[in-house]
């Protein structure tokens, strides 16, 4: 299982239908509670758990994430015609690179962003 854990990328995948959850909440701020409304909303299971817990799933959680199949789920649920390349930020390195790997084989454009270096944005 893969955990979502910035909240726009929640609330897309919620709001895209194909969010299954479940949506995971500790101690919960105001953003992330008007998350699991939305995720009640749309008949999207909410759990509580303990902070430990949420920092053993999700590390960079921010009180809140969202339960999807794969890493790449999210992703398919959006428009992206437009995108032009995802650059990879958070994330051990090994990860990172079997998520760049797995996004390329899936016909993105996914580049590891490395300290220091410049990236264009235009092209």
């Amino acid at each position: 299982m893969v955990y979502l854990t910035g909240f726009h990328a929640i609330e897309e995948h919620i709001k895209s239908g194909k969010a299954a959850g479940p949506l995971l909440t500790a101690k919960p701020g105001p953003r992330a509670w008007e998350l699991a409304a939305l995720a009640v909303e749309r008949k999207i299971r909410v759990d509580r758990v303990g902070t430990h817990g949420l920092d053993h799933l999700a590390p960079d959680h921010r009180s809140i994430a969202l339960a999807v199949e794969e890493a790449g789920e999210w992703l398919d649920s959006l428009d992206a015609s437009a995108l032009k390349k995802i650059f990879l930020v958070h994330g051990e390195k090994k990860a990172q690179a079997a998520f760049q790997q797995y996004l390329n084989g899936k016909g993105y454009r996914a580049e590891i962003v490395r300290y220091g270096k410049t990236y264009g944005l235009s092209s």
